[in-house]
């Protein structure tokens, strides 16, 4: 999972997924903003969670 993290996710997205099993609203906020930034990372994190869930099949 963390090899899979690495590729998709700078540490700095890393480190802003985490969040999101603390505080689930943050995840909801950050899918639906309509700042570039967010929703760069938003496609990256559905690369990283997309490619995680086929690994885990």
């Amino acid at each position: 999972m963390q090899r899979t993290a690495n590729l998709n996710l700078s540490g700095r997205d890393q480190k802003l997924a985490a969040t999101f099993f603390e505080d689930p609203q943050r995840a909801q906020d950050t899918r639906q903003s309509d700042n570039a930034g967010d929703e760069a990372f938003w496609l990256r994190y559905r690369a990283f969670t997309d490619t995680a869930q086929r690994q885990c099949r």
